[in-house]
């Protein structure tokens, strides 16, 4: 039998073997004149990853020739014999399982935790020559929005949020388990050595702050009652404004305690200087948005369709609803220095004309909205954040007659006297952060399973 066809049937013999996932040390060995011939079955890593590491190792001018067989996931060394046994070896102690541990995070996201991971440490924006990168895509689905309280106090659930992950083959492998808030890595033991302490400095209680609110319509005799002053420094900050027409959003901090101001508040009340619209609360976590909305469902429009076939006329109504109301996003973001940073964002809109049609039907409500783009403001804990500038002429007519006589049809009005009363009213929005005082902090492990 000549010597090629020999060598030709080793390698078959050989490579098939591969298939069954022989270890290192099974691998056996052609000899051919230019050295020694050896393919080595792989039964963990994968050949192409593997390749580069024996070749920067044993790649000694160019002596050894390795090449990675991806269908059979095996490499062929070729050369010296002492190279080849010493690439044997090598790899024997490569291909072992990759080795993964089950972190149990107490107040971290999963999902934050890889996005946090892969963009520190395993950071994977960085060159890497082992093979190409793993992309993965990973959905967060939003949960249920809780709605409740006095004024319908609405936190609004994260949003849908899809990102890529791509990880460099060497680099550990981060799976998000939701459903048990858990964070599967898979790597080496530095690996998970890194991860546990980089979780423990993470995953820690979230500072929260109760956010009091107190919509007040305020009318012209009662605005200067509360000592706000839009225009001037009071209480470490200038009085903020922006122009929306007629009207103006203007800010101002009261340094008060609560409970002052709270009583003064009730004396506008109680004089009917004031009414109370709203006065709702919410308990929001640092850094989360939270959402107050006070608004009522109107019909913004009303379209009908006229469709004629033959001796029938068939109308259809489609009903377009909208909201009027009062509408604050606060994000919340607390400093050790005992001040809060408040983004917030309000929208007032109110109803303004109602447009009716034939027969006295409703066709269209149109509404005045003002809105403020998100303006961030620090408050020093338990002052009170004051947002107005919403102002509206109310026109009244007071009708006096004398009785009897006052109604008479016709003749009845030379015997009553009308005036006009505009009374001049503004809603002004009182936020009174408060932080939660939190309880001595525990330390919480992160049990790892594997």
């Amino acid at each position: 039998m000549p010597a090629k066809f020999r060598t030709l049937l080793s390698l078959t013999f050989l490579l098939l073997s591969s298939t069954f996932s022989l270890p290192a040390s099974a691998a056996q060995e052609i000899k051919v004149s230019s050295g020694t011939i050896r393919v080595i079955p792989l039964s963990h890593a994968s050949a192409g990853v593997l390749v580069d590491h024996v070749r920067d190792l044993l790649g000694e001018k160019g002596e050894l020739k390795i090449l990675a067989d991806g269908r059979s996931n095996a490499l062929v060394v070729r050369g010296p014999a002492d190279l080849v046994q010493a690439a044997v070896v090598l790899i024997g102690q490569l291909d072992t399982p990759e080795k993964f541990r089950i972190f149990r995070l107490n107040y971290l996201d999963p999902v934050e935790a890889v996005e946090i991971l892969e963009s520190s440490f395993f950071n994977s924006g960085k060159a890497s020559k082992v093979g190409p990168q793993i992309r993965a895509t990973v959905t967060t689905l939003p949960g249920n929005s809780s709605t409740g309280g006095l004024g319908g106090i609405s936190v609004p659930p994260p949003e849908k949020k899809d990102f890529t992950v791509a990880v460099a083959n060497q680099s550990p492998k981060f799976v998000p388990i939701s459903r048990d808030n858990t964070l599967m890595v898979i790597g080496s033991s530095q690996d998970f050595v890194i991860v546990e302490k980089l979780l423990a400095s993470l995953d820690k209680r979230a500072r929260q702050v109760v956010i009091q609110t107190q919509i007040l319509e305020i009318n012209d005799v009662g605005e200067d009652t509360l000592g706000v002053n839009f225009n001037t420094q009071s209480g470490g900050m200038a009085g903020a404004s922006v122009q929306g027409g007629s009207n103006r959003f203007q800010f101002d901090t009261i340094t008060r305690r609560a409970s002052q101001l709270q009583f003064e508040i009730n004396a506008l009340i109680k004089s009917n200087k004031a009414k109370m619209l709203a006065s709702p609360s919410v308990l929001a976590m640092n850094e989360r948005k939270s959402a107050i909305r006070i608004v009522d469902n109107i019909i913004e429009k009303i379209d009908s369709v006229t469709t004629t076939n033959a001796n029938t006329s068939v109308t259809a109504k489609s009903i377009t609803q909208g909201s009027a109301g009062i509408t604050l996003e606060i994000l919340p973001r607390i400093n050790d220095d005992g001040y809060i940073v408040l983004s917030v964002h309000p929208e007032i809109s109110f109803v303004r004309e109602k447009v009716l049609g034939q027969n006295m039907e409703l066709m269209a409500t149109l509404k005045s909205t003002r809105e403020f783009q998100t303006q961030e403001i620090m408050v020093r804990d338990g002052d009170t954040l004051v947002i107005g500038g919403l102002i509206q002429d109310r026109t009244s007519e007071a009708v006096e007659k004398l009785p009897w006589l006052g109604d008479i049809p016709i003749l009845g009005r030379f015997f009553q006297r009308r005036t006009l009363e505009t009374t001049r009213t503004e809603v002004r929005i009182f936020i009174t952060p408060q932080i939660l005082a939190e309880p001595e902090e525990k330390k919480h492990d992160h049990p790892a399973q594997s």
